[in-house]
């Protein structure tokens, strides 16, 4: 498994797709150096698929901001928030497209829980 704060390492060159559900819980600008360091190496017409929290969720609304798009929760769990505006934003600075993006219901401890999805291609 793959830290993603340690943006230090050597990414696997030619890769066909990247997945992070709930783990990419990054500042901005931590997030940006990800990108950086790991788009390269994404094969083109390779994917990066993104699940998230939206800020509708239980768990985000409960929550306390520490930076853009960053919350902690009161048992210190940071979470990223996720939305469609931002995910654009990205496709657009970085040349990838938003193939698909939705937002799906799951039921965690009888807790109605909501994730963002995004599937982007180079």
């Amino acid at each position: 498994m793959i830290d993603a704060k340690d943006i230090g390492i050597d990414f696997p060159l030619g890769l066909d797709a990247i997945y992070a559900r709930s783990s990419l819980h990054l500042d901005d600008e931590d997030l940006n150096n990800l990108f950086i360091k790991l788009l390269p190496n994404l094969k083109i017409g390779g994917y990066l698929m993104i699940e998230g929290k939206t800020s509708d969720d239980f768990k985000i609304k409960r929550s306390n901001a520490i930076a853009p798009n960053l919350v902690v929760d009161f048992d210190g769990h940071i979470r990223r928030v996720w939305d469609k505006e931002y995910v654009e934003m990205v496709c657009q600075k970085f040349g990838l497209k938003l193939v698909d993006s939705g937002i799906t219901t799951e039921s965690i401890k009888g807790e109605e829980t909501l994730f963002i999805h995004f599937i982007i291609q180079k």
